[in-house]
Parts: C-alpha cells; structure tokens; sequence
C-alpha cells in the first residue's frame, strides 16, 4: 500500500472522525435492532412462500456475491429487491472434464405451487451448491428422458 492509502490514524482529527463513524455504525446497528454480531443471513432475507430464508452476502459494488436490501428504521432488513442469480464455477482437476458447481439463487420457478420454488433459494443459504454436469457421460448419467437432473450439493 503506498503512504498515500494510508489511514493517519495518529492525527486526533482523523482518529475522532474514525471513533465517531464507529460510534454512529453501531448506535445505526442498534436502533434497528440488530445484533452487532449478527451475521448476513441473520439480517438479511428473502421471502418464499411466506418462509424467510437468511441470504449470504452484502451491498458493494466490489464484492462478487452482491445482495440488495434497505435498511428500514427500526425494523431491519427488508426483503432482497437486487442480488445474485445465477452462479456458476468452472476449475480443472487431472481429469478429461471440468469440475463445476452453480446454483440458482431465486431457485427455478417463479411458481409458489411448484417444489422448486425455494430448493435453491434454500442451498444458496446453506452456501451449498449443485455439482454440474459438463462432460458428456455425465450429462448422461444425469439423464431422465428430455431431462437432466443435477443431484448432489456441495458446501462452498
């Protein structure tokens, strides 16, 4: 880091502008509240089917895994209104085929009826994704008629 980036925590000016964001941060944390060691998938939520479902992540415009909620006074987090959808990781092993996992994190219906409306909304939550078949045996192993099923969950 170059001694531009630094943080001159030895000026008393810089050091009572830190102590006092720290202090708003936290007295923000508590008028909501909200535990000052909660995690992400304790504040933060989606709906489905009338179950919240705690969701990994944060708002940042640096972070991979982004998630979208406001903040409203004296409730919490609202429910998720931007965020992840689909994910997907590709890596190579020894092997003939790539080693891959995604998940869908809305899950793959938009139906409240449908048995798929929460399932990979709820492995999103558990940090678990699906393994993915790429080569051609596995497609089909995975096979039942027109359909592929991916079965199997990964924790990441």
């Amino acid at each position: 880091m170059s001694p531009a980036c630094k943080l001159n925590t030895a000026d008393p000016v810089v050091a009572e502008a830190l102590m006092q964001a720290l202090a708003d941060s936290v007295q923000l944390l508590l008028d909501n509240g909200i535990a000052l060691d909660a995690t992400w998938e304790q504040v933060q939520f989606t709906e489905r089917g009338g179950e919240r479902i705690g969701l990994p992540g944060g708002w940042s415009g640096m972070m991979w895994s982004v998630i979208i909620s406001d903040l409203i006074a004296g409730e919490g987090y609202s429910d998720i209104e931007h965020g992840n959808t689909y994910i997907h990781t590709v890596t190579f092993d020894d092997s003939d085929c790539p080693v891959a996992f995604g998940v869908m994190a809305p899950s793959t219906s938009t139906d409240p009826a449908n048995p798929h409306y929460a399932d990979q909304t709820r492995l999103y939550s558990q940090k678990q994704w699906l393994d993915m078949a790429l080569c051609e045996e596995d497609v089909d192993a995975a096979r039942e008629g027109d359909v592929v099923l991916l079965e199997g969950d990964v924790a990441l």
